[in-house]
């Protein structure tokens, strides 16, 4: 059976991370909670926010910036562009 998180860029809700035995752990032995994880969060959220560029929400994702998947060869490898 596969672990629903096995797949690259899904990520368990922050709620149910700071809910993990093993995260707690690490917490408590680090001297936080997760209120302080939260408070640490938010505050990377603003910051990222700010440095943001006014038009960052109508700009393309990665995935079209990326080679199209025909620019990859029969074994995987990228092959250079033509022309």
């Amino acid at each position: 059976m596969e672990h629903q998180y096995a797949a690259a860029g899904i990520e368990p809700p922050l709620e149910e991370l700071l809910d993990d035995q093993i995260a707690r752990l690490v917490m408590r032995r680090d001297g936080i909670g997760p209120a302080e994880v939260w408070r640490s969060v938010e505050a990377a959220r603003a910051r990222l926010a700010r440095k943001a560029p006014p038009d960052a929400d109508k700009r393309p994702g990665l995935d079209a910036i990326l080679e199209p998947a025909s620019a990859v060869g029969t074994e995987g490898q990228l092959t250079p562009p033509s022309g």
